[in-house]
């Protein structure tokens, strides 16, 4: 029987037969020639092609003597080997050293090696002790038996080996502590600076936030927070319960305590909120390098049951008839300001949302083809708008002319805003804008009344179901509520809709029954 590696060496058997006879020719597998050069190549571990940027080391040997390959390949075997265990264990000292320079300085320090024993041909590595106490380590080539090609060859070899090796790479250096409430900080700080979000959002932000704070402390180093703590933070927002900070009950307990107390969770689109608020905040960390993924986008949320038209209720007639038939409207008593009178009136025939309203001016009550319209808009200091749609004219309904709406326009004129009442005692514009005032006032009046079941954006929901009910085209009601358009079709290439149209669309709209108890305005 003829002995397989022996067969190889004279270059009469393939590789990997060989290597199945002889353990030891197991390094052979990685060699392949070109041009009678020797090259080495070794496939990367998959989990780790995306680290090194390739599927395969391979590089050439520069050598066309089979033992000096052999040789190196043996060791090229141990090294990428080390290379691979190292990476895995983030010890990346190797992983951006030049491929070649990290081949061959893995010679030096090697034992003696006889690779060839026909033609005594081997690679040595001895030291030199000088006499200042430094060392030198010196490679050597056997010569034996060879021609002079072969041996300019090997001296070629040579001075790739004894290369000076690469200086080590300094240990990585430790990242420092990113606290979530120290990122936080720069997150609302890089917010405030760009002027791209208004004060009462950056307050809203702030409170969201804060419930990371409170759940994985204000000390927690940033990049700790992965998926499965992203997951349980949300699974407690689902537990609690709404308006915490508003009860007394609740203070001083932590977000545990709060959720084992077993209370009335919040709603579904309220969690949702947060959790939106937290995805943009991570997204912004994640751009800034403060923590490698945003696990809150796209986060799954279980499904509110029910049909959004449900999720917010109308007021319906008994509703309307209950509230228009107390003493504000039917008497003019209890009617601290003239807005207590006038803005449920104006979002019943309008469906504007509460701060377009209360923001108006006198001078915001305009003509338009000789009718008189509301000028939702925000080009005068303190108003603002939702977005660019919600600027529109809304024509004014007859029957808040036949209640005296005209009349009382005429007793703003020459004041600043339309109604009083709506900023701070020292005439300041409040956080939340000029709906601040308004919104407590009427909720607190709704609960008082037992009509907690809706609230002022109801009136909103209540104008656009009467369109709907009435088959008024979704562009009108789209145009009437200051919805966004959602075909580009008539997003960008229609223009807005006349104020005759908007007129008509309007008239629709008929509470007269009521709110026949309804005193005209003096």
């Amino acid at each position: 029987m003829i002995y397989k590696p022996f067969l190889y060496l004279q270059g009469l058997c393939d590789p990997q037969s060989a290597a199945q006879c002889d353990p030891h020719m197991t390094n052979a597998t990685y060699l392949t020639t070109r041009n009678n050069t020797y090259y080495f190549k070794k496939r990367i571990p998959s989990d780790l092609c995306s680290i090194f940027n390739k599927s395969h080391f391979y590089t050439s040997l520069k050598t066309t003597k089979w033992a000096t390959a052999l040789c190196m390949s043996s060791s090229l075997v141990s090294q990428t080997d080390l290379l691979f265990s190292n990476t895995r264990k983030k010890m990346n000292t190797m992983m951006n050293e030049d491929l070649t320079e990290t081949i061959y300085a893995v010679m030096h320090g090697d034992k003696p090696k006889t690779v060839n024993p026909d033609t005594n041909e081997w690679i040595s590595v001895r030291l030199i002790n000088h006499p200042d106490g430094t060392t030198e380590q010196v490679t050597e080539v056997n010569h034996e038996g060879q021609t002079s090609e072969e041996i300019a060859a090997d001296h070629r070899s040579l001075e790739i080996l004894t290369a000076q090796q690469p200086p080590a790479s300094p240990p990585p250096l430790k990242e420092p502590l990113h606290t979530i409430t120290d990122v936080i900080d720069r997150f609302i700080a890089s917010k405030t600076a760009s002027g791209t979000v208004q004060a009462k959002g950056l307050e809203a932000n702030k409170a969201h936030l804060t419930l990371l704070i409170d759940f994985f402390g204000a000390n927690t180093d940033i990049r700790t927070i992965r998926l499965e703590q992203a997951e349980e933070f949300r699974n407690l927002l689902l537990k609690l319960p709404p308006n915490r900070s508003k009860n007394n009950k609740l203070k001083g307990k932590s977000l545990c305590e709060i959720v084992d107390m077993n209370l009335k969770p919040q709603a579904i689109a309220t969690v949702k909120g947060t959790i939106q608020k937290c995805s943009t905040f991570f997204q912004w960390a994640t751009k800034a390098d403060y923590v490698d993924q945003n696990y809150f986008y796209k986060m799954p949320m279980p499904k509110d049951k029910r049909k959004e038209s449900e999720q917010r209720d109308r007021w319906y007639k008994e509703d309307l008839n209950k509230l228009f038939n107390m003493q504000i409207w039917s008497e003019h008593k209890n009617m601290k300001h003239a807005y207590y009178y006038w803005l449920p009136l104006l979002a019943l025939y309008t469906g504007a949302r509460l701060n377009e309203l209360a923001q108006m001016k006198p001078d915001n009550v305009i003509h338009a083809d000789n009718i008189l319209c509301f000028q939702i808009t925000d080009e005068d200091e303190g108003q603002k708008l939702k977005n660019t749609s919600s600027k529109r004219l809304i024509p004014v309904h007859p029957h808040l002319i036949e209640l005296g709406f005209d009349e009382y326009l005429t007793q703003r004129q020459g004041k600043e805003w339309l109604f009083d009442g709506l900023l701070t005692n020292n005439g300041d514009l409040p956080r939340d804008g000029f709906s601040h005032n308004a919104s407590k006032w009427f909720n607190r009046f709704r609960k008082e009344n037992n009509l907690s079941h809706v609230d002022f954006h109801s009136f909103r929901h209540t104008v656009a179901d009467e369109l709907k009910q009435n088959q008024v085209p979704a562009q009108q009601a789209s145009s009437l509520l200051g919805h966004k358009d959602q075909t580009i079709t008539y997003a960008r290439y229609g223009k807005d809709l006349n104020v005759q149209l908007m007129d008509k669309t309007v008239q629709i709209l008929d509470f007269k029954d009521v709110l026949k108890n309804v005193m005209q305005w003096k």
